[in-house]
């Protein structure tokens, strides 16, 4: 298991883009905006076990699983609306499930892992 010290003394800048809520404006939808936030993460691949568990057409694309310290939104369907996109080295990956991890005695600091599946803007989402 990888600890938040860890995180910070290994991990590097990648970027994250959230979408936030739309609302209601006269009466129209309006979908909220994107921003782009940069966050620490350390970024590894997914071991054979992890690409096993994932849903079938998923384990064939590029995967990574990201630690943060931060909280992340992830992809609840198809739709890259609905969860956080991490940008890493130029590469976009949707966010797919996430762990939260803790530590009863608080010895460890509580840090999240994410498993991220890469797509393009051509709709692979």
């Amino acid at each position: 298991m990888i600890s938040a010290a860890l995180i910070e003394k290994y991990g590097k800048t990648i970027y994250i883009d959230r979408t936030e809520p739309g609302k209601f404006v006269d009466g129209f939808w309006v979908d909220g905006e994107v921003f782009s936030a940069p966050i620490t993460a350390v970024c590894q691949p997914l071991s054979g076990r992890e690409l096993e568990a994932l849903p079938e057409l998923e384990n064939v694309k590029k995967t990574r699983k990201f630690y943060f310290i931060n909280d992340v939104n992830y992809h609840l369907g198809r739709d890259p609306i609905d969860g956080d996109v991490v940008i890493e080295d130029g590469e976009k990956y949707k966010i797919q499930g996430v762990e939260k991890h803790t530590h009863p005695r608080n010895e460890v600091l509580p840090h999240t892992k994410a498993v991220g599946i890469m797509f393009s803007e051509a709709g692979d989402c």
